[in-house]
């Protein structure tokens, strides 16, 4: 069943997107990385992570910056079945997003 599609070109038309996982787990949200430093695709590249309303028509409902360096970016992203997202950076480490609803969602 089709359900409909979303253009991700947030940071750049056509270069840098990743991975896309399911955050919780029926599948409604979903978490998009983006594999692009700013060394080669510019300022704020793979900087963030977003999140996508799967639950109907696909939406872009939140993004979450990460805490970087410069060239850095995110990489692998898995989450747990309490919607806490833990996601690898190329040279800082690992960072917790927590997605579930409450006052810490996004952060």
């Amino acid at each position: 069943v089709y359900i409909g599609q979303l253009h991700a070109n947030w940071e750049n038309a056509q270069d840098g997107l990743g991975q896309v996982r399911n955050v919780d787990p029926a599948g409604l949200l979903q978490v998009v990385t983006w594999h692009c430093s700013d060394v080669f695709c510019g300022k704020n590249h793979g900087d963030s992570i977003y999140f996508v309303d799967a639950s109907g028509t696909p939406r872009l409902t939140a993004k979450a910056r990460l805490p970087l360096t410069k060239g850095s970016f995110a990489r692998d992203v898995a989450c747990s079945n309490t919607s806490v997202c833990a996601v690898s950076l190329t040279w800082d480490g690992i960072v917790l997003v927590d997605a579930h609803e409450g006052p810490n969602q996004y952060q």
